[in-house]
């Protein structure tokens, strides 16, 4: 496992509404306004060269998958002659989801995007190239607001159903009026996957899932102002499992794995209300209240390094279904495991 410390940057800044240029039927692109500053296309081209241009340094990925590309400016060069000609471009997240359709892939290039995100249908949405630094960061006053919710179907359910709902390498920023459902990320009764993103909710809970079963894959949730991450199960147990896929391993909760879980005002991840998640791989320490706080609930608990939180490595209630004695054998804890 490798601790990872962001530093922030300077970001170029949305100001612009949406827009869209060279529309065709292949794709489209997204980005930030930047004033003065040098187009996200200019830095992401290769240096001049009379070598054949390597497609597999923008990967990887079918460009024929791309539907769209957020970006300051149109592509330069190198990325058109990657992703096909004129691909759709627009300046908003928002504004690129509503137009594409279910299933599609949107590119995302380096830039603070000041929006809300509400994803009710299957889409990809991605850094581009990998490692570009996007941040989409959402600041109110207005309660019950996050930065992303995802509340789409799981696939193959609804005539529009293509996928699942995938982020891949995009950091979410939060802030909302403290009350309840205060998430930076908020996901209902659905199976998206995130992967290495980064996400911080000044006012809140880092990732919220209620009744859903994602897949959380190399993410860094900390510095939140209540936990890291909060589990909830269903509350409606009669579920069908094709719609849910949670179901089949007892109740919701989804997976958890190779993440970093730190820097919390509260629990680093607490489970409760019947969910029954997988927590395998995880980095899980310095957080406030316990490193891991398992009420009424069950689940997978397995290879997890767990230390210096204070209130202790792990909380167990008495309706907890597992064996206070298997969590120690099967992860590292350093710390009280207590019982509530």
């Amino acid at each position: 496992m490798l601790f990872m410390t962001l530093m922030p940057l300077p970001l170029p800044v949305v100001t612009e509404p949406p827009s869209t240029r060279n529309r065709t039927a292949t794709g489209l692109i997204l980005a930030p306004s930047q004033g003065g500053a040098p187009s996200a296309a200019a830095a992401m081209a290769p240096p001049t060269s009379t070598e054949p241009q390597q497609p597999q340094s923008w990967g990887p990925f079918d460009p024929g998958e791309v539907f769209c590309y957020v970006s300051p400016e149109p592509l330069g060069g190198a990325e058109s002659a990657f992703l096909g000609p004129s691909p759709l471009h627009f300046r908003t997240l928002a504004a690129a989801v509503a137009a594409c359709p279910s299933g599609a892939v949107v590119l995302v290039a380096a830039g603070r995007y000041r929006e809300r995100l509400q994803l009710s249908r299957p889409v990809t949405l991605r850094a581009w190239p990998k490692g570009a630094r996007v941040e989409v960061v959402w600041e109110t006053s207005e309660p019950y607001q996050s930065t992303l919710e995802i509340n789409a179907p799981a696939a193959g359910q609804g005539e529009e159903s293509r996928g699942e709902v995938v982020v891949e390498g995009i950091s979410i920023r939060h802030s909302s009026k403290s009350v309840a459902n205060n998430y930076g990320v908020y996901i209902q009764g659905s199976s998206p996957q995130l992967t290495d993103c980064d996400i911080i909710s000044a006012t809140g809970a880092g990732v919220g899932i209620e009744g859903a079963s994602p897949q959380l894959v190399g993410c860094r949730v900390h510095d939140c102002a209540r936990q890291g991450i909060a589990i909830f199960g269903s509350y409606d147990f009669g579920l069908d499992p094709a719609v849910d896929p949670g179901m089949l391993y007892g109740l919701t909760g989804g997976i958890i794995r190779d993440c970093d879980v730190y820097g919390n005002a509260l629990d680093g991840v607490l489970v409760r209300s019947g969910a029954s998640p997988d927590l395998l791989d995880n980095l899980i320490h310095n957080n406030a209240g316990f490193g891991v706080n398992l009420q009424d609930c069950s689940g997978r608990y397995e290879r997890n390094t767990v230390y210096d939180n204070a209130r202790g490595s792990v909380a167990v209630s008495a309706l907890f279904d597992l064996d206070p004695g298997d969590l120690a054998g099967s992860n590292s804890l350093r710390g009280l495991m207590r019982r509530l």
